[in-house]
């Protein structure tokens, strides 16, 4: 509402807020500073047990609009509260509310002689919250706080009678090595009822290696860029105050790689966290199925990963397309391939084909030639007669590079035929990586007689 996070806000941005008519709103709230304490009190639990919203204590004196029946706005000089002390104000919030709220953020500003404060309250999650000097439980209807009628109180009892998990994400970088990234998770319990049956499913897109984890609930699977957990525990496990804490640490693949935590437990409700984030551990997009917006949808999150994957892609290939003119692949013509190899197609690989149909360009100290399908199909064997099967997909200069499919597993790699019997040599682990190793020059230092060939040839 004032285009500001709390923590950022300053007098300056509230004096310019009021040089124009405000008008409250079911989220936003105005007291001039002489407001008493019980007012106060009054307006914090009305939050609670609504929807959250804003309170700015030293706002200016609310007027009425001539000609515009009950329409008040507050604009003007900021008046100044007799409450200077922030301390002092939760102090008298949080022993005339009860149960007492957690989570509210507050900023105070010196004004003269006295302060204005702010206040960011969140929608409770232990609802009703009652105004003990009065005994009345308030919410918040339009405009104003209004006493709750028994019904609606009676709803809010019921909210605390059901578990209430809520999951956060922090990333740090590791001193010791700047290519990793940790990941750590934290589901909550912040209802008075015992999480029984606790689910989460956990999934890292875009990844090149795990290299730590611990507390990670279920199996780990690593495979096709992606780092996954699935888990469902059968007993009660969580109470009020504890919490699950999973840890991971991970090389991402890409510039960008995409976060989906997903938990639920028994009688509670089901929540997802996701994000895409960037090698730095910044966030780029995030979705909260806690705190939607019009702007917050799940699905936008996972199709922005796929954008910025397949920029990733174009960049280094030195190839000049937009997102929106990727290329529908033929997945009959995959799945007929892939029913011969009796393998699955890394992903990675598949977007190549969504970019374009071949290639043939330089990269790094060489030239690049990637087979179109037509080729690739034409190369696979047929019938299949062993568990390990070699799929020519290009040349990098005049050395042949090959997907190898083993035990339902892939490398990508190379035949080095300087060995008599053209032994394989495993490059890496996924496409985007095998373009990198031949991008940067240590290819060359694993077939360094090709490279001496290329040098005689110049």
């Amino acid at each position: 509402m004032l285009r500001k996070p709390l923590s950022a806000l300053q007098l300056s941005d509230l004096v310019e807020f009021f040089q124009t008519e405000q008008e409250e709103s079911s989220v936003l709230e105005f007291k001039s500073g002489d407001v008493k304490p019980e007012g106060i009190h009054k307006e914090v639990a009305a939050f609670l047990n609504t929807e959250g919203g804003l309170l700015i204590i030293g706002a200016p004196i609310e007027k009425s609009i001539d000609g515009i029946k009950n329409k008040k706005v507050c604009v003007g000089e900021l008046t100044k509260s007799t409450i200077t002390n922030q301390d002092s104000l939760m102090r008298s919030i949080g022993s005339n509310i009860s149960p007492a709220p957690i989570h509210i953020k507050s900023r105070t500003f010196q004004f003269g002689e006295g302060a204005v404060h702010v206040l960011d309250i969140p929608a409770s999650m232990t609802p009703p919250h009652q105004v003990t000097e009065k005994g009345i439980y308030y919410i918040r209807f339009e405009k104003e706080a209004k006493a709750a009628p028994h019904g609606i109180v009676e709803a809010l009892f019921q909210k605390r009678q059901k578990p209430n998990l809520i999951a956060t994400l922090e990333s740090y970088k590791p001193v010791w090595n700047k290519k990793l990234i940790q990941i750590a998770i934290q589901v909550k319990n912040e209802s008075l009822i015992t999480a029984e049956n606790i689910g989460t499913i956990f999934s890292i897109h875009g990844v090149k290696s795990v290299t730590n984890h611990r507390n990670l609930p279920g199996n780990l699977e690593f495979k096709d860029e992606i780092a996954k957990t699935l888990y469902q525990d059968k007993g009660p496990i969580m109470v009020k105050g504890l919490t699950m804490d999973l840890w991971i640490e991970i090389e991402p693949l890409y510039p960008q790689f995409y976060i989906s935590f997903e938990y639920y437990c028994l009688h509670g409700s089901a929540e997802s966290l996701m994000c895409v984030m960037d090698i730095n551990g910044q966030i780029i997009e995030s979705y909260n199925s806690r705190n939607l917006t019009p702007e917050n949808q799940q699905s936008d999150i996972f199709k922005k990963y796929e954008e910025l994957r397949y920029g990733s892609l174009c960049r280094l290939l030195s190839i000049r397309k937009n997102f929106d003119d990727r290329l529908q692949v033929p997945f009959d013509k995959i799945f007929e391939l892939e029913s011969r190899l009796a393998m699955k197609f890394p992903d990675g690989f598949l977007e190549f084909f969504r970019i374009q149909n071949g290639f043939t360009g330089r990269l790094g100290n060489d030239i690049l030639t990637l087979f179109n399908l037509d080729d690739l199909f034409q190369m696979a064997p047929y019938p299949l007669l062993t568990s390990d099967v070699d799929l020519l997909i290009g040349r990098f200069g005049n050395i042949p590079l090959f997907i190898r499919f083993e035990n339902k597993d892939y490398t990508f790699g190379f035949m080095d035929f300087e060995q008599s019997d053209g032994q394989y040599a495993p490059l890496a682990k996924s496409f985007y990586s095998l373009l990198q190793q031949l991008q940067s020059g240590k290819f060359d230092e694993l077939y360094p007689n090709e490279q001496d060939e290329n040098e005689d040839e110049k």
